[in-house]
């Protein structure tokens, strides 16, 4: 379940990421790269990738409010409260259920001792 719903949210992400195109082409590809390795990772299952999800949520929210505000960034007409609510959406709309999903499934990603040896629980 939580590969399909990996695999399901990645579209979901590039379109997220493409924003910082707008920024810069070196941010737009290690974004990009950044994608690739994280998903390889969580698909996978390996332990501490869900870090790495928190950090692709945090892209992911910088591109969700250049691609909702980056024009009104450009000509510097960007309102300050305009732009905190826009952020709250992106958060509670976005963030708040893909966290939550993630961490519903964090017990697949946890590292068990057993006899003084590391195992990956998910194979």
């Amino acid at each position: 379940m939580v590969k399909l719903f990996i695999l399901l949210r990645i579209m979901a992400s590039a379109v997220l990421l493409f924003a910082y195109g707008i920024v810069s082409m070196a941010l737009f590809l290690g974004a990009f790269v950044f994608l690739g390795v994280t998903a390889f990772k969580v698909v996978r299952l390996r332990p501490g990738s869900l870090g790495l999800v928190s950090l692709l949520l945090a892209l992911e929210t910088g591109g969700a409010f250049l691609w909702l505000l980056g024009a009104e960034i450009m000509e510097g007409r960007l309102e300050p409260f305009g732009g905190l609510l826009v952020l709250c959406g992106i958060l509670v709309l976005w963030v708040l259920p893909n966290a939550a999903i993630l961490h519903k499934a964090r017990g697949l990603f946890a590292v068990k001792e057993k006899a003084g040896l590391s195992v990956n629980v998910s194979r």
